[in-house]
């Protein structure tokens, strides 16, 4: 497996994350995130579900998957 770019990828897209939706925003879902998975294992598909819950209003999120190359469907969220 090439865990580099799983590694560097996922750094990639969390940067990216933070340029559009600015320091605050990613670090509580990232917090959010962290204790509702500590002690666990998290999933491409939990962390992805936690960026749509997190993510602001007209956030794109399949262009995100794509721009980021993350395998994953982009969940259905009710607000």
């Amino acid at each position: 497996a090439d865990y580099g770019a799983v590694y560097d990828g996922g750094a990639c897209a969390l940067a990216g994350l933070r340029e559009e939706w600015g320091d605050a925003r990613v670090t509580r879902m990232l917090r959010a995130h962290t204790a509702r998975h500590r002690w666990g294992v998290a999933s491409t598909g939990d962390l992805v579900a936690a960026v749509a819950v997190a993510s602001p209003p007209g956030f794109d999120g399949p262009a995100f998957l794509a721009r980021a190359r993350i395998d994953a469907r982009w969940p259905a969220v009710s607000r």
